[in-house]
């Protein structure tokens, strides 16, 4: 995938995060413990094939782009370092 292509898809990850977070909390307004369970399962499964499976495949491609590494794209070098 290109770079600018990698880049997108992990802003636009970083930006659903706030999205499922609403998500998982409305979940805990579900009164059936079983249908809790369920879709909370639901959830985290999506959470972690976009959070985990896509963004690995991506840092694979671009290790720079790891979020882990606290940004998503290289900062420019500082003149005189």
């Amino acid at each position: 995938m290109e770079r600018t292509t990698a880049v997108r898809l992990l802003s636009s990850i970083e930006a659903m995060t706030p999205q499922f977070d609403e998500i998982t909390s409305l979940t805990g307004e579900i009164v059936d413990e079983g249908e809790r369970k369920e879709i909370r399962k639901t959830v985290a499964a999506a959470m972690s094939l976009l959070a985990f499976d896509l963004v690995m495949r991506i840092v694979q491609q671009y290790p720079d782009l790891d979020p882990d590494k606290g940004q998503l794209a290289p900062r420019p070098p500082v003149k005189g370092s």
